[in-house]
């Protein structure tokens, strides 16, 4: 049995790391739907100048998806 000096030197265990909790998406982000599946496809948090064409990949469906952005 260990007496009290080595049990002074006997360490508690380190706690675990936790990561900072994940930033919320502004509040003036725009949710992107999928026309196939209807679910979300992606986030846009600023719209582009011009009209324009996203290709992209669904992560629900996993069909190939074109969004139009514009305002």
């Amino acid at each position: 049995m260990p007496n009290n000096k080595e049990r002074e030197i006997i360490k508690k265990p380190t706690q675990r790391y936790k990561p900072p909790p994940a930033e919320a998406p502004p509040e003036y982000s725009v949710e992107m739907s999928c026309p196939l599946c209807g679910r979300r496809a992606c986030d846009l948090s600023d719209y582009p100048n011009a009209p324009m064409w996203v290709g992209m990949k669904c992560p629900h469906c996993h069909n190939i998806i074109h969004l139009n952005i514009k305002r």
